[in-house]
C-alpha cells in the first residue's frame, strides 16, 4: 500500500519539488512550467531575484534543447532583473533560432512537395509540426533536423529522390537496418531530414508496426500551408517512443510530450497505448507519464492519476530521474541506460544484472574509433570500454552507489 507521502507527490508545490535544487535550475523549471501553465509569473518573478549565474542558466537551457522556453518567459516576465548584456546575447541567440526554424520550415514545404510529386506519401512529424501542433507557436520550440515517415517500400525510393537533389546519407547506410532511419543531408549541412520508415530502432523492447499511423491524419496549418500530420493518439505515441527510447534524457522529449499531453486532454489513451503495441500496466510507459508530471506539474489524464496510485515504485523512480538530472548538475549522463532497462526484462535482479553487462560490454564504433585493434586483439575493448565509460561519465563512488540504489529498485 502506498505511503501517504508519496500519494501526496504528485501535488506538491514547485517550491517544495525543488527546495534542493540550483536557484539556476529552479528557474529553468520555473520557465519551462510557465510555458506549459503550470507555474505562475509570481514563481518566476520571485527566482528573477535571486543571485544567479546567469551563464549556468543559459547553458544548460541550450544543453537541454529548451531555450526559446526559458527565453520567451524571462522576456515576458522583468526582463529588467537580468543584467542587459546577458538579455541582448539571449535575444540574438533567439533570433538565429527563430530564423533556422523558418529556414527548416521552408525546406519541409518543398521536400512534402518532391516526394508527393513521386508519388511517396511522407508524413511530417517533430520540428516545425509539434512546434505549431503542441506550442502553438513556432518560437517555442527549436529543431536542428526535419523527420518524415515513409513506408517501407517508399524508403528507397524517397532516399534516391533526395540524392537527385544534392542529399547524401550521412551515415552512408549503415545501422540503417537497425535504426530504420536515414539522415539525409545537404552538402552544406544547413539541411538534414530524416527519413524513417520504423518508429522504433530493432533492439528497443516495443516494436511499433506503422501502416496504421498512415491511416488517421489531421491537418495542420503551418504557416499559412495545408499540412497532412499524425491524429493526436498516434502523435501522443510517437512522442513517448521518442522520449522513452532515449531514457528521457532531454528536457525537451520531456517538454514535447507534457505538451501534448495538455493539448489533447481528450485523447483516446486506449488508442495511444494499442499504437505503442503495449498496455496500461507497462511500467515503462507509465514511468513516461510520471516523468512529464514530476517535471512538468502538469495535470493528467484520470486514467494515468488512478493509475499510477498503483504503482508508487514507478513515482519512486520518475523523482529519482529528476533528482540525478537536476540535483546532481546533469552529469549523470549513464543514469539513464539505468533507467531504460528498468523495465525492459523480467523483473529480477539477475536479468537486470545481464542486461546491465551487456550494455557496459557491448564494444560500439565509438570505442572501435578511439582504440583502433585488429580483430586478433578484439578483447582488449572490453577493459578498454569501461576505463572509457568512467572517464566519460566521471563515475565515482557516490555515482555507484546512487546507480546501484535506482537499479535494484
Amino acid at each position: 500500500m502506498m505511503k501517504e507521502k508519496e500519494k501526496q507527490s504528485l501535488d506538491l508545490p514547485i517550491s517544495s519539488l525543488t527546495k534542493h535544487y540550483s536557484p539556476e535550475n529552479k528557474l529553468l523549471l520555473s520557465c519551462i512550467r510557465y510555458q506549459l501553465n503550470s507555474a505562475t509569473a509570481s514563481d518566476v518573478r520571485d527566482l528573477l531575484k535571486r543571485d544567479l549565474h546567469w551563464d549556468i542558466l543559459v547553458s544548460n537551457a541550450v544543453r537541454q534543447n529548451v531555450f526559446m522556453l526559458v527565453y520567451k518567459t524571462l522576456k515576458i516576465n522583468n526582463s529588467k532583473f537580468i543584467p542587459s548584456s546577458v538579455f541582448e546575447r539571449m535575444e540574438i541567440e533567439a533570433q538565429k533560432r527563430m530564423t533556422y526554424n523558418l529556414f527548416l520550415t521552408h525546406k519541409l514545404f518543398q521536400v512534402l512537395n518532391l516526394f508527393a510529386e513521386h508519388n511517396i506519401q511522407a508524413i511530417p512529424f517533430k520540428g516545425p509540426i509539434w512546434a505549431q501542433l503542441a506550442y502553438g507557436n513556432m518560437g517555442l520550440r527549436e529543431f536542428s533536423d526535419l523527420d518524415v515517415l515513409v513506408r517501407p517500400q517508399d524508403f528507397s525510393k524517397a532516399k534516391d529522390v533526395l540524392i537527385e537533389q544534392g542529399y547524401y546519407d550521412k551515415n552512408f547506410g549503415a545501422n540503417e537496418k537497425s535504426l530504420g532511419e536515414a539522415q539525409m543531408v545537404l552538402p552544406d549541412r544547413r539541411t538534414n531530414i530524416d527519413v524513417h520508415y520504423k518508429l522504433t530502432p530493432r533492439d528497443f523492447y516495443l516494436q511499433v508496426e506503422t501502416e496504421s499511423f498512415f491511416e488517421d491524419l489531421q491537418t495542420l496549418s503551418l504557416l499559412g500551408k495545408k499540412i497532412a500530420t499524425f491524429s493526436p493518439e498516434n502523435s501522443l505515441a510517437i512522442s513517448y517512443l521518442q522520449g522513452t527510447k532515449d531514457s528521457w534524457n532531454s528536457l525537451k522529449r520531456i517538454c514535447d510530450f507534457g505538451r501534448l499531453i495538455q493539448t489533447y486532454p481528450e485523447a483516446n489513451w486506449q488508442e495511444v497505448i494499442a499504437r505503442c503495441q503495449t498496455d496500461e500496466n507497462d511500467r515503462v510507459f507509465l514511468l513516461g507519464i510520471a516523468i512529464a508530471q514530476t517535471y512538468l506539474q502538469i495535470s493528467l489524464p484520470e486514467i494515468f492519476s488512478d493509475k499510477l496510485k498503483q504503482f508508487p515504485e514507478v513515482l519512486k523512480v520518475a523523482r529519482q530521474h529528476k533528482e540525478y538530472m537536476y540535483h546532481k548538475n546533469m552529469e549523470y549522463g549513464y543514469i539513464f541506460f539505468i533507467i531504460s532497462l528498468w523495465e525492459r526484462r523480467e523483473n529480477t535482479l539477475w536479468s537486470r544484472l545481464q542486461y546491465l553487462l551487456k550494455i557496459i560490454f557491448r564494444v560500439n564504433a565509438s570505442d572501435r574509433e578511439l582504440f583502433p585493434l585488429p580483430d586478433l586483439l578484439f578483447f582488449v575493448y572490453y577493459p578498454l570500454r569501461i576505463v572509457r565509460l568512467i572517464g566519460k561519465h566521471k563515475i565515482s563512488k557516490e555515482k555507484i552507489s546512487s546507480l546501484w540504489n535506482l537499479f535494484k529498485s
